[in-house]
Order: structure tokens, then C-alpha cells, then sequence
């Protein structure tokens, strides 16, 4: 992964619907580049997946962060 694999990653971590030729035009490369690119990182485990942060309070939820810590028991805590 190079510098540009990095740009890209941040380009699709800010709006991953923005077209490859968009990404292209801020990175100055050609959205062929970009396509072959995003292929060899899905391909080589980079990029797991593709998906919608949905904004929970805009329809209607309350959101609420819950931290859990947990411990493992040994047998003679058991």
C-alpha cells in the first residue's frame, strides 16, 4: 500500500459514494487508476465492505454509548 492507496482510503472514509472519476479529479489521476486501485484493496483485505451510517436522531431515535468492560474468570474464581 502506497501513498496514494492512503489518499484513496481517505477519500472513500469521507464519502464513499463520490465516483471513482471525483476521487480522480482530487488526487490528479485517472479514474481508471482509482477503479484498479479500490480493486486491489477490496481485493487484498484493505477494504472489508461499503456501508450507510445512518443518522439515528434525523428519524426519530435516541442514541445512547455504552461502555462494558468484562474480565475474564479463572476456573478457581468459578
Amino acid at each position: 500500500m502506497d501513498e496514494l492507496d492512503c489518499k484513496i482510503l481517505y477519500e472513500l472514509d469521507c464519502n464513499c459514494r463520490q465516483s471513482n472519476a471525483a476521487i480522480g479529479k482530487k488526487l490528479r489521476v485517472n479514474k481508471n487508476v482509482v477503479n484498479y486501485r479500490i480493486g486491489k484493496l477490496l481485493e487484498n483485505g484493505f477494504i472489508d465492505r461499503f456501508y450507510a451510517v445512518v443518522d439515528s436522531p434525523k428519524l426519530g431515535f435516541q442514541t445512547f454509548r455504552v461502555y462494558l468492560k468484562f474480565s475474564i474468570l479463572d476456573e478457581a474464581k468459578r
